[in-house]
């Protein structure tokens, strides 16, 4: 379970880095109005979530999904 925890709050903290770089380096509010949003962005939070999910030792197929709770809804 504490592994657990510890995945979500990399996984958490990935995305805030990846959002708060794109905004930065595209000089907008929000990352998905910056073409940087679809080429760096969406591909490095991908290489984190296969990352994660392979250092998952408990269910590594369902990494992605598991550390992923908003995009589900």
């Amino acid at each position: 379970m504490k592994r657990d925890t510890r995945l979500y709050v990399a996984t958490v903290t990935g995305r805030i880095v990846v959002w708060a770089l794109v905004s930065a380096l595209s000089h907008k509010s929000e990352a998905w109005d910056s073409d940087l949003y679809f080429t760096f962005g969406i591909p490095t939070i991908c290489a984190l979530y296969a990352l994660l999910a392979i250092l998952s030792r408990t269910t590594p197929g369902a990494g992605g999904l598991r550390l992923s709770p908003g995009k589900r809804f």
